[in-house]
């Protein structure tokens, strides 16, 4: 569903200015992209690699407050946190 949005979306973030509109617009796909990850239970591996480019994208911004509101934010998740064997 957010492929390849998120990975689009971090590079709005990471080379817009802070606040302008397409750095909003990219925020705005990430918060969506973030509650879509966490409400999910599967996840193709091109949708997931998207995801750790976003990651690897925004790890690399020198804005902390983006990781502070993303952090503050709070996701529930659906993902089953037991592993059987």
């Amino acid at each position: 569903m957010f492929n390849p949005s998120t990975e689009i979306a971090a590079f709005l973030i990471h080379w817009s200015p802070n606040n302008s509109e397409a750095a909003q617009l990219g925020l705005a796909v990430v918060d969506k992209a973030i509650a879509h990850l966490m409400e999910s239970d599967k996840m193709d591996s091109h949708e997931c690699k998207n995801f750790q480019q976003l990651l690897k994208v925004l790890e690399k911004h020198d804005d902390d407050r983006l990781f502070n509101d993303i952090k503050g934010k709070k996701y529930t998740t659906r993902l089953d946190t037991t592993h059987s064997r």
